[in-house]
């Protein structure tokens, strides 16, 4: 709460705007953290995927994958970013192309942001997870560090303010 109401966070939007520009940071800088795997994925992708792949290979290990071509249709993956390290390299990489593509054919964007935003979507905490104070309070200061903490990159609103005004109307008669 607020001295004049109360703020209510949609945790998806907010959390996604809170990745989309650490993943547009990390893209423009060419810097990003790496969780190293003790035992190296190989992750094979149709001939499509695999073109997008080799598009966007250079990208991805600026956003935290170690990722390399092995082979005709194959990757191995040596590197995952942290937010990522708890599950299937391919899983992740197969759900990041999908947004990709979607983002593509529908918003025309460019590599980049459409590479963040994909990221950010993918990687997001989802509606619905509780979440603890800790979380909840980490994620609302994080909001208020962004350049744009009022809407996520699909342009949803991150949260909503009721006043002490508003709430008295709603329960007047």
């Amino acid at each position: 709460h607020i001295k004049t109401g109360f703020i209510i966070v949609d945790q998806q939007s907010a959390h996604e705007r809170i990745l989309f520009e650490k993943f547009l940071s990390n893209l423009t800088n060419h810097k990003a953290g790496s969780q190293q795997l003790l035992f190296p994925e190989t992750v094979e992708f149709n001939a499509a995927d695999t073109s997008l792949m080799m598009l966007l290979l250079p990208s991805l290990n600026d956003l935290g994958f170690a990722l390399e071509e092995f082979g005709k249709n194959s990757f191995v993956v040596h590197g995952k970013p942290p937010l990522l390290s708890d599950a299937d390299s391919k899983k992740h990489l197969e759900s990041i192309l999908e947004e990709f593509k979607k983002n593509q054919s529908e918003l025309k964007l460019q590599t980049t942001e459409n590479l963040a935003r994909s990221m950010a979507y993918y990687s997001s905490i989802k509606s619905g997870k509780i979440l603890s104070n800790e979380e909840m309070k980490g994620i609302i200061d994080e909001l208020f560090a962004c350049e744009q903490p009022y809407a996520s990159p699909a342009g949803k609103p991150t949260l909503t303010t009721f006043s002490l005004e508003d709430l008295e109307k709603r329960f007047k008669k």
